[in-house]
């Protein structure tokens, strides 16, 4: 297997840096590009600037060669490519001083991962049949308030963490 060299071809853009990001990020992922797009740079951009450059991370077998996978999408013939830097096939060093940091093109289109855990409905009252028989309605009645107050003051929680809240109060 032969190693993918990364290189960064150039563009000069007008307009907002975050949408040229987020649109770019879309189609990549659209287009299913993302490996051999890893990641853009755009220019440190200066207030109230309007044009500024970007480069786009290719990975390919040779610097310089676009990869047959963009070659046959239409990412390239997007707008954001209409102005591209002439001979502009370069290395990090050649614009690392010119450029921020990099922008996965992951971030803009990947949901946060998040485990649920199963809930169960079992009834958090049912430590009152095991409590003793001379408990009265009043004493009830005051550890419901306890336990409204406290959920009143805690504001939010699990199931798991109001079904202890009642059977420790």
């Amino acid at each position: 297997m032969q190693k993918l060299q990364r290189w960064y071809k150039g563009f000069y853009y007008s307009g907002s840096p975050k949408k040229l990001l987020e649109q770019i990020s879309n189609q990549v992922q659209e287009q299913n590009l993302s490996q051999v797009i890893p990641l853009l740079r755009i220019e440190k951009v200066l207030k109230n600037r309007q044009q500024f450059c970007f480069f786009l991370a290719i990975e390919s077998a040779e610097k310089g060669e676009i990869p047959i996978e963009i070659s046959q999408s239409y990412l390239l013939k997007l707008n954001y490519f209409n102005k591209p830097i002439p001979g502009a096939n370069l290395n990090y060093e050649q614009i690392k001083s010119m450029v921020g940091i990099a922008h996965d093109v992951h971030d803009y289109t990947h949901n946060i991962p998040y485990k649920l855990e199963p809930v169960t409905y079992d009834n958090p009252f049912d430590f009152i049949s095991s409590s003793t028989p001379s408990s009265s309605s009043n004493n009830f009645s005051r550890q419901y308030e306890r336990l409204l107050y406290w959920l009143s003051a805690l504001g939010a929680g699990s199931w798991k963490s109001f079904k202890k809240a009642c059977e420790s109060l």
